[in-house]
């Protein structure tokens, strides 16, 4: 099926303020599609880019170079922008933000519906309904404002008002990551829900692991603006490639796997306005070699997996962390 919303080769570059010509870079060459009917997780870092990337993909922001694609076709023009946000929503990470807190439910909800035409003000209120009654708030929460409900709550309320356009992809940024874990489970719950039942594709960012593996059926592993590992979950979960992707996963509480190293990923990550090696990844490696400070990783494909490393393959052991990377085959 093809995608409704792809990026290809984007690059984000920030000027730094007070230092003329230097900038900062944000993403580097990513590319990524997300078709109806699929959960994709976007899972790194903080400040590896995963929201800049969303921005750009909606765009909030403009890339420096590279493509917002919609329906296979560049997005370039005001019309083409507009009919993108009309196939396109965004629920953001703050339910206590992102509402307007001076604004009826009721008027959160219809708002998009009279923006984008549909100029019958009971249509308008029974597709606001509905859409309330569908991620499992009742009708008279319509009548109220953002401040009589609960974090879970508005963040219903806030899918509900991303899907009132009957979009095909929502971009979901770190929607549940400050709600306690029982709500969580819920918003996760009716966000399958809404999958299956509308065909939806999702966009989900986020840097746990353990709800990526819940919700997702591929998976993309950003570090410092760059997509290093992606695959089907399954796959990149049970056989991870980039020593970036082991490391997530060994610091996951769930992960405890017999001769694993079980320590987050080493050290931090570098500065943006830091000169970087060939591979970003390679300070903090485990296994860097002399070539993966000098060359481009190459792209390694397994099937339908491919990942960026000089040295792809199985994670680390204890008994391997005492011996150089020179000295393995």
């Amino acid at each position: 099926m093809e995608p409704v919303i792809g990026a290809r080769d984007l690059e984000k570059q920030f000027a730094v303020r007070g230092f003329s010509g230097h900038v900062v870079p944000a993403l580097r060459g990513v590319s990524l599609d997300v078709a109806p009917g699929e959960f994709v997780g976007l899972v790194g870092e903080s400040g590896c880019g995963k929201s800049t990337l969303s921005r750009i993909l909606i765009g909030v922001e403009s890339a420096t170079s590279g493509e917002v694609l919609h329906e296979g076709r560049p997005v370039e023009t005001r019309e083409e922008w507009a009919s993108l946000r009309r196939d396109v929503q965004y629920v953001f990470q703050d339910p206590y933000g992102s509402l307007p807190p001076r604004m009826r439910i009721g008027d959160v909800l219809t708002d998009p519906l009279r923006i984008h035409g549909m100029r019958d003000r009971h249509e308008r209120a029974a597709r606001a309904i509905a859409m309330l009654q569908e991620v499992g708030m009742p009708a008279s929460a319509m009548q109220r404002y953002p401040s009589a409900f609960s974090g879970g709550q508005r963040q219903r309320i806030s899918i509900a008002r991303a899907l009132v356009l009957e979009p095909r992809v929502i971009i979901c940024d770190e929607i549940v990551s400050g709600l306690d874990v029982s709500v969580q489970a819920q918003v996760l719950n009716l966000l399958l829900d809404l999958q299956a039942s509308r065909g939806l594709g999702v966009l989900f960012i986020s840097h746990d692991l353990r709800v990526i593996r819940y919700l997702c059926s591929r998976v993309c592993v950003m570090y410092l603006g760059e997509i290093v590992e992606e695959g089907a979950a399954d796959e990149l979960f049970a056989d991870p490639q980039h020593p970036y992707t082991q490391g997530l996963l060994a610091s996951s509480p769930d992960r405890a796997a017999p001769g694993q190293l079980a320590a987050r990923v080493a050290g931090e990550p570098p500065s943006s306005s830091a000169a970087l090696p060939a591979c970003p990844f390679e300070p903090r490696c485990p296994r860097r070699g002399d070539v993966c400070a000098v060359e481009v990783p190459p792209e390694i494909r397994l099937g339908g997996h491919r990942a960026l490393c000089h040295f792809p393959g199985a994670p680390a052991t204890a008994q391997d962390a005492r011996s150089p990377i020179t000295d393995r085959a």
